[in-house]
């Protein structure tokens, strides 16, 4: 059997590229079922392994990834031989990684839901601006009637206190602005959705470059790719 696993390792890789093998390697080689090898990257693609250098990025995998395994392992597929504690194996390590994944998605569309208590405070803090616009109003409708009758130090006084209200009402809108982008909603507010496939804040408002980078970008890919591995079962035909 090992002559013939290093025949298909020489059709396959060159037999220059085994013969650079490390001899430990060859001669200490560990079975495709000890729990040193990963299973997932023998069935399918190991999670490890999507998300380098993103925000995602789980690290190293603790198994071991060996192309020859992964090549015998094909090899005793295609001659018949089952191995289905192994797609147990990757399904589960797919279910880990994607439940997370879901946890996440569903915490960022509550983010997205206006409660009781959200309405409660967009219409107090729209109220203490509507109430400011009127202050404002007759506050600069005053300081021009004070200044036509010569009382310069009263209006000074007032364009004071109405830099105060300007500076208010600042604080207000940017709050207001801030509620608005959390829940999604407002005219000229940007829009935001969670993509379902990777759990992302995606603005309806993107133009169609912003929208392809996120599409085809490293995380949500790696999640596409588990999504489909998991739906399809195809590692199991």
């Amino acid at each position: 059997m090992a002559a013939e696993q290093r025949k298909l390792l020489a059709q396959l890789m060159g037999n220059d590229a085994l013969d650079s093998m490390p001899s430990q390697g060859r001669d200490q080689r560990v079975d495709l079922h000890d729990n040193k090898v990963c299973k997932s990257f023998l069935v399918g693609v190991c999670p490890h392994d999507l998300f380098t250098n993103t925000k995602q990025d789980f690290g190293p995998c603790p198994k071991l990834h060996v192309e020859q395994y992964k090549i015998e392992y094909e090899h005793h597929l295609s001659a018949g031989k089952e191995f289905p504690e192994f797609d147990v194996a990757f399904e589960r390590d797919l279910e880990k990684y994607l439940r997370d994944c879901d946890r996440r998605l569903e915490a960022a569309n509550k983010k997205l839901e206006r409660t009781a208590e959200d309405e409660e405070r967009i219409a107090a803090v729209t109220r203490d601006l509507q109430q400011l616009d009127i202050s404002i109003a007759l506050a600069l409708q005053e300081i021009e009637v004070l200044g036509q009758v010569g009382e310069i130090s009263r209006a000074l006084h007032e364009t004071i206190k109405l830099e105060d209200k300007y500076l208010r009402r600042e604080v207000l809108d940017k709050e207001l602005n801030k509620m608005f982008e959390v829940s999604g909603i407002g005219g000229g507010h940007q829009k935001l959705q969670v993509c379902e496939t990777c759990g992302a804040y995606l603005s309806r408002l993107d133009n169609d470059r912003r929208l392809a980078d996120h599409f085809l970008g490293k995380l949500h890919v790696g999640y596409r790719i588990m999504r489909e591995y998991y739906k399809e079962g195809s590692w199991k035909e």
